[in-house]
């Protein structure tokens, strides 16, 4: 196994310049009280590191009901985290059967594309490179993003309140 390289979780604004600025894509699974959780674990992680900017990647439904949800003083004073609508993956025009996993299935369809997609946004729009994927344990496809993007990733486990954070292979 070879070395891990942990400069990613000891950067502050006092780093010297040759690290890149922090960009934490979070990956945000859109049913049930998942989103909620992970985006509050965001909020405090973006108040602890000012200097680091969030990406929340979810479903434009996911993202308008947990933003306006916690819509206190603090998320809207913060300047690093920013909301990405991801595809839910339901096509124009759909018409749905009536089961009522149908929405969860069309999403995961289009996992893992539609996230790459909101990162490929995120780097255009920010001109930063994503520096670490933090997601919802729920998203397999996390770890997959991460590896590829020789990236570290952190899994938040909503059962038992655990963040754990796992660097990439080298």
């Amino acid at each position: 196994m070879g070395e891990v390289d942990h400069s990613f979780c000891s950067r502050n604004s006092n780093s010297n310049s040759t690290n890149p600025p922090l960009h934490i894509a979070v990956m945000a699974f859109p049913f049930g009280t998942h989103a909620a959780p992970l985006l509050n674990i965001t909020r405090r992680l973006a108040a602890a590191a000012p200097e680091a900017t969030f990406s929340f990647f979810s479903t434009a439904k996911s993202n308008r009901s947990v933003f306006s949800s916690s819509g206190d003083a603090l998320l809207l004073r913060q300047h690093n985290v920013k909301a990405y609508d991801i595809t839910d993956g339901i096509p124009d025009g759909y018409h749905f059967t009536g089961r009522p996993q149908e929405s969860i299935e069309l999403f995961l369809e289009a996992t893992p594309g539609n996230f790459k997609e909101g990162f490929e946004e995120a780097v255009a729009e920010m001109g930063k490179k994503t520096t670490c994927v933090l997601s919802d344990a729920f998203l397999w496809c996390a770890a997959v993003m991460a590896d590829e993007l020789r990236r570290p990733v952190g899994s938040h486990l909503v059962v038992c309140a655990l963040l754990s954070v796992h660097p990439p292979p080298h």
